[in-house]
């Protein structure tokens, strides 16, 4: 048990010439043409860096409930009156859903949010099940980069799940725990409280740029008030 902690925690080499050989699957709502537009920045910016990324259809807030219900999942967090829930839903089950195809393909895969833009090269290092690449979209920042690292996640949960890495080891884990302990929102779920092997890379080469937001009841962006005029538009 100790070597293999060791080797979780242990120093990594890194290469220069590396080549992102994982499938990348950026979260986009192909029926809100400002998701598809931010997705396909997400696209873009991974090309600038040698990681194809593929549209991944999103479960929209309308059939969101119904596929809870389907997939035999119960919400066991707090409703939020700030939040479209339909939307928080929807969120979480896209995540969900992208883990079921991590399993099935027994294939590590980067999960995007529409959101994503790359900064810099995907890290080649080794991780346990799950590596958070996002630089925090919200909250404190509670530690300084030092540089290229590997680190357990530093903060109680991922302040946001824009870019991410799961093993097939990892999504088991997931969904196992969703199903025996309840669903939260997507970046409350992955958590310190449920999953320890939570890692973190440093510098992270992926943040979230949101200039809107498709669960918030306020401070949507781009002028709209309410998110069902953003879902008209």
């Amino acid at each position: 048990m100790l070597e293999y902690l060791k080797s979780i925690f242990a120093p990594y080499t890194f290469q220069n010439d590396f080549r992102f050989e994982s499938e990348a699957y950026c979260i986009a709502i192909s029926s809100m043409p400002q998701s598809m537009e931010v997705a396909q920045r997400c696209v873009k910016s991974g090309e600038k860096f040698g990681v194809k990324v593929k549209t991944f259809e999103a479960t929209t807030k309308d059939e969101s409930a119904k596929l809870l219900k389907q997939e035999g999942l119960r919400w066991t967090w707090r409703r939020d009156t700030k939040s479209d829930m339909g939307a928080v839903f929807g969120c979480f089950l896209s995540h969900y859903r992208l883990w079921k195809m991590c399993v099935e393909k027994n294939k590590t895969i980067l999960v995007l949010e529409h959101d994503a833009v790359f900064t810099g090269p995907l890290p080649d290092v080794a991780f346990d099940s799950l590596l958070n690449l996002g630089v925090p979209s919200w909250g404190k920042k509670l530690r300084k980069q030092t540089g290229k690292e590997i680190v357990k996640l530093t903060t109680k949960k991922l302040h946001g799940t824009h870019g991410y890495l799961v093993s097939p080891r990892g999504a088991k884990q997931l969904i196992a725990s969703a199903q025996s302990q309840g669903v939260w929102p997507a970046d409350q779920f992955l958590c310190r409280r449920r999953f320890r092997f939570i890692q973190e890379y440093f510098p992270h080469p992926i943040k979230a740029v949101d200039e809107f937001s498709t669960i918030q009841k306020t401070d949507l962006g781009r002028g709209y008030k309410t998110v069902e005029e953003m879902w008209k538009t």
